[in-house]
């Protein structure tokens, strides 16, 4: 709605400064383009030049399109929605007008964007991804859940920088991913040892951080050959390495998804039974009643 307001005040403005002339009204004389001088020393007389009304209004427009690109951030339903939104943004060189709103607006009244309560969106998306709920929901699982919190929220403010500072800050994001594989591997043990389940059964939390740090190291290669860092020599090394990246993170995926499925299966399974009980239940109660029914008529 301001956005709209905006942009009709912008056409107001267009149409009042029809026809008028920056040079003619000698705004180049009314600024002095040396008032800083003296704070310059020695230093060459930097070149200042005023755009005309149409440029002035044409930037005005263009900072009203980056405001609305960065308030279809606030639309996102989800955690994983969000990191594609920004991810997609980040690589679509966004001005950093509107990189700016979306870090400002990222985390709000201990909110992510100011909607999502921020352990909450963590823990749907790891059930979305194949985690059990019983694995979330457990005390050690939601004590995991607020620890992740800092790294996921480094790593979507971390999409709202050029890709010249994301892949500077990649590394130390890679490493902080990896002092948190200890407390998932910790997690998933209570989980089987409480559950008396097998060393077979996934390694939930942990495969999940796996996942998580391929995808931080999967994105460093894609910005170094992005910003063309890696010489022609480095190239056979480089696209091997991000194969072998990319293959591991879509076993994980993979993996977790046949699980999800897996378990989908037992649950139908489980309520088809569940069914099938309570149907013959309510049939003995319905033969019970009618026998009743009978003997009474004898009577």
């Amino acid at each position: 709605r301001l956005n709209a307001v905006a942009r009709a005040s912008i056409g107001r403005l267009r149409a009042l400064a029809a026809g008028f002339d920056t040079a003619a009204c000698g705004a180049d004389a009314c600024f002095d383009a040396v008032v800083n001088r003296a704070l310059l020393g020695s230093a060459p007389v930097k070149t200042v030049k005023l755009e005309s009304v149409d440029g002035a209004l044409g930037q005005l427009e263009r900072s009203v399109t980056c405001l609305e690109h960065a308030g279809d951030m606030m639309g996102c339903e989800s955690l994983d929605e969000l990191y594609r939104f920004l991810n997609a943004g980040s690589h679509e060189s966004d001005p950093i007008l509107s990189r700016s709103v979306m870090a400002m607006n990222l985390y709000l009244d201990e909110l992510l964007i100011g909607t999502l309560p921020f352990a909450t969106a963590i823990s749907y998306a790891m059930n979305e991804f194949g985690i059990p709920k019983v694995v979330t929901s457990s005390e050690s699982g939601i004590h995991f859940i607020s620890r992740l919190v800092k790294p996921v929220y480094d790593t979507l403010r971390l999409l709202t920088l050029n890709l010249s500072r994301q892949r500077f800050r990649l590394e130390a994001l890679i490493k902080d991913w990896a002092d948190i594989q200890g407390e998932a591997e910790y997690i998933d043990e209570q989980f089987r040892e409480g559950a008396d389940l097998p060393d077979t059964v996934p390694h939930f939390c942990s495969e999940w951080v796996t996942y998580e740090q391929l995808g931080l190291m999967q994105k460093f290669i894609a910005l170094g050959i992005e910003l063309q860092l890696f010489s022609w020599y480095e190239c056979d090394s480089i696209f091997w390495y991000w194969d072998y990246l990319l293959s591991a993170r879509l076993r994980l995926q993979t993996s977790f998804a046949a699980t999800r499925q897996q378990v989908e299966r037992q649950k139908a399974a489980i309520a088809a039974a569940e069914a099938q009980e309570a149907a013959e239940a309510a049939d003995r109660e319905r033969r019970a009643k009618n026998k009743k029914k009978g003997k009474k008529d004898k009577k």
